[in-house]
């Protein structure tokens, strides 16, 4: 028996490793041009958004991409460095869980090499942050969009 318990703890570290050896690669962040292109062929409407953040300097560019109906946004941010784009991110996973309700919640959370995301599913809201290297994805939006979401957040690699 206890042979049994070793053996089965000696598999289940075997599992455990082999499943974690794809964590420690880095994902490669989109381009501006990327995310407005990938946008616009889905026939969102792309547009600058830099001058509502020109308080901070460490913004270097901002756009949202406005789905066809205008029902919801996605927004793209690069920033001045890795560091201020994990600062931005944890500040915006922060607010999400702040503002969480007491009722049914859905989160999830993915920290990597060079790669973050926090989603949640809450009050009838779909909440992404979403960050690779100097990148960053935001959107708050209902969740009756979510599907859509994820197919568009998957295509880019966010």
């Amino acid at each position: 028996m206890k042979k049994l318990k070793v053996l089965l703890v000696g598999v289940l570290c075997v599992i455990f490793a082999l499943g974690l050896s794809g964590c420690g690669k880095k994902k490669n962040p989109i381009s501006v041009d990327e995310f407005k292109s990938t946008m616009n062929s889905k026939n969102f409407s792309v547009v600058s958004s830099k001058s509502s953040y020109s308080q901070y300097k460490e913004i270097k560019e901002s756009y949202i991409a406005m789905s066809p109906d205008y029902t919801y946004q996605i927004e793209f941010i690069v920033l001045d460095s890795d560091s201020s784009a994990s600062s931005m991110y944890n500040t915006n996973k922060n607010k999400f869980e702040q503002n969480k309700s007491s009722s049914k919640n859905l989160n999830t959370s993915i920290e990597l090499a060079n790669y973050s995301k926090y989603t949640l599913l809450s009050d009838a809201k779909y909440k992404v942050v979403s960050r690779i290297d100097n990148t960053l994805i935001y959107l708050d939006v209902d969740a009756e969009y979510k599907d859509n979401i994820d197919s568009i957040l998957n295509e880019i690699g966010y």
